[in-house]
């Protein structure tokens, strides 16, 4: 199901049966099912015209899938529903870093040593010495004061 229509479902919906409203008294009722008629007629509507739109969009050959990588992010990768590799030309891996054993084997190493991050952006739980001593060394690099550049750890 399409994620517009997930959230169009979930905004219409009509109330539970069970909803205590119901209890109250026969003209609630009726307003209750008027509503619960009016709310389904909305729904049906909006998913009409989401349908349509979607459908727009794979007509004009914009409709774009997720691809589902089973290798390595890299210059050549392997795909579901693929038997030969790709060629991946739209990653931001654009230095092959993602995949290289020096990268790979230093997160392994701060994944012992820290954890998979702070949980949280760093406003909350407070930042680490290592984020800390990155952004120095740009300041420094670049010849200005120290600025927060890494906003979020996990």
């Amino acid at each position: 199901m399409l994620r517009a229509q997930c959230i169009a479902r979930h905004l219409t919906a009509a109330p539970l049966a069970n909803d205590a409203r119901h209890l109250a008294a026969a003209p609630l009722a009726t307003a209750t099912a008027t509503a619960s008629a009016t709310a389904s007629a909305a729904r049906s509507a909006l998913l009409s015209r989401l349908d349509a739109e979607v459908q727009a969009i794979r007509d004009a050959g914009t409709y774009k899938t997720e691809r589902v990588l089973k290798s390595m992010q890299g210059p050549v990768i392997n795909v579901v529903g693929r038997s030969a590799p790709v060629i991946n030309l739209c990653a931001n891996n654009y230095l092959g870093l993602a995949g290289d054993k020096r990268v790979v084997n230093a997160a392994i190493g701060s994944l012992h040593e820290r954890g998979f991050g702070l949980s949280s952006v760093r406003f909350i739980c407070g930042t680490t010495d290592h984020h800390r001593e990155l952004e120095n060394r740009i300041a420094r690099f670049h010849g200005t004061e120290v600025r927060s550049s890494v906003t979020r750890a996990s």
